[in-house]
């Protein structure tokens, strides 16, 4: 499968809103009683034009719906990391590309 990047670029350049903050920063780190909602921050990427949305594959499958309904290209993030444990963080692969681009 080809993947058009001329479907999300402007000029050859883009803009995206990523939304990772509570698996990669912690829960509480960076969220408060607006930004802990994905469609707040979808709104958001749709209000100010961004070329995407990045989100987590759980986040991507709960809102799929509204996602599409933006209108926003979703770019779903194949890894992560978390502060949750000690030690040196790891970004591990959460999604396969097969799984990204069936969402």
């Amino acid at each position: 499968m080809a993947i058009k990047l001329n479907k999300i670029l402007r000029k050859g350049r883009a803009l995206f809103l990523a939304y990772d903050q509570g698996i990669e920063h912690g829960p509480s780190m960076d969220f408060n009683s607006e930004n802990i909602d994905p469609l707040y921050i979808l709104d958001i990427a749709k209000r100010g034009k961004y070329q995407g949305v990045v989100f987590h594959k759980g986040i991507a499958e709960k809102y799929n719906k509204e996602i599409r309904r933006s209108k926003v290209p979703l770019i779903v993030k194949l890894n992560g990391r978390t502060r949750l444990q000690s030690g040196e963080p790891l970004s591990e692969p959460i999604c396969t590309v097969k799984e990204a681009i069936s969402t």
